[in-house]
């Protein structure tokens, strides 16, 4: 099994993915894939995609929380601008979303059809899902 996955993971830095290192020792890793990995353990491959999906649909709730916090902070304001503000949050983040969905869907289709390409289309799905968070948390 850890053969496997050194070639999945070999697979998945060949397509241009990248995320932190992690050590033998169970460090936690901020890879989705690595992380299911880790916690489905010897299960059958069926877990690992629940795995992910699992954690893109928290990732996926995250962001739509907080997209809606934001807009309701920029409402808040009560300011001549936010309205366009508002405007432009909609706008970006319909750009991220149709971003995302074509960025991972070339990383599935650069894994050209393999056991593993699905997984490497969540992970990105769910990598891309949180730096877009960690992106709006910020300002």
């Amino acid at each position: 099994m850890k053969y496997l996955r050194t070639i999945i993971i070999s697979g998945f830095i060949g397509s241009g993915f990248t995320f932190s290192a992690t050590s033998v020792a169970g460090e936690k890793t901020t890879n989705p894939l690595e992380q299911c990995y880790e916690s489905v353990g010897d299960a059958p491959r069926t877990e690992l995609t629940g795995c992910l999906t699992a954690k893109f649909n928290t990732a996926d709730i995250q962001l739509k929380n907080v997209v809606k916090q934001e807009k309701n902070q920029l409402a808040s304001l009560k300011s001549a601008g936010s309205k366009k503000a508002i405007k432009s949050l909609n706008t970006s983040q319909a750009a991220f979303t149709a971003f995302r969905d074509t960025e991972c869907q070339r990383r599935y289709d650069a894994a050209l059809g393999g056991s593993g390409a699905g997984d490497f289309m969540k992970a990105c799905q769910i990598e891309l899902t949180e730096w877009r968070i960690q992106q709006l948390q910020a300002e």
